[in-house]
């Protein structure tokens, strides 16, 4: 599904209209073509019906979503322009032969390198898939499942440090549902037709990643059929939407040596130290009854077929960043039948999007000092 947006100044509009006097001709009809709060209007649209799409008709039917995106507004058109500098920053700091442009120089070669991605295929991911090989039980499933985490590949459980809902000046360790590989429960339980669909798709995905890590059609298949099953039952165990806005329902304190009591199979002091959380006394778990679920799940599923989670989401999570086929087939998946996107961005716009979440502050300071004159450095270095 396709989203289409313009955030305008809509007060402002709202009052332009109401305070103008319509007795005076004192506004010429240049000034009104050039005024941004009436030359994105769609006149043929009674603002009493649709205010939205009559302050704002105008702009959306010249801005038609691009293929490569699930929606637009005038934010991704701003960024656009970004794109274009963040590239030429990075193209210039291949040169640079130390400190910081160095930094964003390596990064930028080894993204964009992708003669060598394209001949490795799945080589880079082959450390974690050995780790999943090692396990036996469900002590070292969870063990690899954290240092998973640690690595930025999602499951079992979520896991956040931040604000204390109750108490703002403090920070506070946070445990929530999770380990899902479509966005909530609702996907794995809802019977409309787009649910389905998607859900079908998803399958089918599932598929795939076997087949590119190595199994008959057949094998994938029943790999894929298992793999559903177990993320339906910790589905069925997550929280509705709805009652994830209740944060009274999802704050619930407990102390540290408690948490075993959810799930006494998973050594949390273990958990603890692979991530490198220390000095707590307690945690703030938002769905205890997910805890007591992942519990059982953890003892009624096979531990292959447990293994089989894990190399699932680590090609997930790896995908964008992997050769094109691995990463096709997410795409197809992921933005095309997820989200309805039909045509992919350029890997250097991906690339500096994930450049911007792993060293987001390294590349401003390159950007600040190839943009900035010289008094807004200071003001920046300040």
């Amino acid at each position: 599904m396709r989203f289409q947006y313009y955030i305008p100044i809509v007060l402002s509009f709202a009052l332009h209209a109401c305070t103008s006097n319509t007795n005076t001709a004192a506004t010429s009809t240049d000034t009104v073509k050039n005024d941004i709060l009436t030359a994105d209007r769609d006149t043929t649209i009674n603002p009493a019906t649709d205010f939205f799409m009559y302050a704002n008709g105008g702009w959306i039917k010249n801005n038609p979503i691009p293929a490569d995106q699930s929606s637009w507004g005038i934010g991704n058109a701003v960024q656009e322009e970004l794109y274009n500098r963040l590239k030429a920053i990075n193209d210039k700091a291949l040169h640079a032969g130390s400190g910081i442009e160095k930094k964003v120089g390596d990064f930028w070669y080894s993204a964009m390198d992708t003669a060598t991605i394209e001949q490795h295929h799945l080589q880079p991911i082959q450390p974690e898939l050995k780790t999943i090989d090692s396990i036996t039980d469900i002590a070292s499933l969870s063990r690899v499942a954290a240092h998973l985490q640690m690595e930025g590949i999602s499951n079992l459980y979520r896991d956040n440090v931040g604000q204390d809902a109750k108490k703002s000046d403090v920070m506070t360790y946070y445990l929530s549902q999770g380990g899902l590989g479509m966005p909530n429960r609702d996907y794995y339980v809802n019977t409309d037709k787009r649910t389905t669909g998607i859900r079908n798709a998803y399958v089918k995905y599932i598929q795939k990643v076997f087949e590119l890590l190595g199994d008959d059609s057949t094998t994938a298949a029943k790999k894929s059929s298992l793999h559903l099953a177990l993320e339906t039952q910790m589905a069925k165990a997550s929280r509705k939407l709805e009652d994830l806005r209740d944060p009274y329902k999802n704050y619930n304190k407990f102390a540290v040596a408690d948490i075993s009591k959810l799930t006494p199979s998973i050594n949390w002091q273990e958990q603890f130290a692979i991530k490198h959380v220390s000095h707590i006394d307690s945690v703030i778990i938002g769905q205890p009854d997910f805890y007591k679920e992942l519990e059982t799940v953890l003892h009624t599923t096979p531990i292959p077929v447990w293994k089989d989670y894990l190399r699932f989401h680590v090609i997930r999570a790896t995908a964008p960043y992997l050769d094109s086929i691995t990463y096709n087939d997410y795409f197809n998946f992921y933005a095309t039948s997820l989200r309805g996107v039909q045509k992919q961005k350029p890997r250097w716009k991906r690339m500096l999007d994930l450049e911007d979440g792993l060293m987001g502050e390294a590349l401003g300071r390159v950007f600040v000092n190839e943009y900035f004159p010289p008094a807004a450095k200071k003001r920046y270095e300040d």
